[in-house]
C-alpha cells in the first residue's frame, strides 16, 4: 500500500510555527487511520517512509524523530 501525503507546501513535513501540524498529522492521525482501514502490518517492521526533494528531507526528519514507526526511510534528490 502506498500512501502519498501532501506536505502542504513549504513545510518540510514538520509542524510549522503558524500551526500546521504536518508531522503530528502523519504520525498520530494518518498512520493509525491507514492501519485501521486497510490490511497492513501495523508495526514498525511493516512500514517505510520516503520522499523526494523537500519531501526527502521531511521523511528523514519524520523517521529519525519517530524510529518506533518505520523500519526504512528513503530520501531522493
Amino acid at each position: 500500500i502506498y500512501v502519498f501525503v501532501n506536505g502542504l507546501g513549504n513545510t518540510e513535513f514538520v509542524n510549522t510555527a503558524d500551526g500546521k501540524p504536518v508531522e503530528r498529522s502523519i504520525v498520530e492521525e494518518l498512520i493509525p487511520f491507514i492501519d485501521a482501514k486497510y490490511r497492513t502490518i501495523p508495526a514498525k517492521n511493516g512500514r517505510a517512509i520516503d520522499g523526494f526533494s523537500m519531501g526527502g528531507w521531511g521523511c528523514l526528519s519524520v523517521a529519525f524523530r519517530n524510529p518506533d514507526k518505520f523500519c526504512a526511510v528513503v530520501s531522493y534528490g
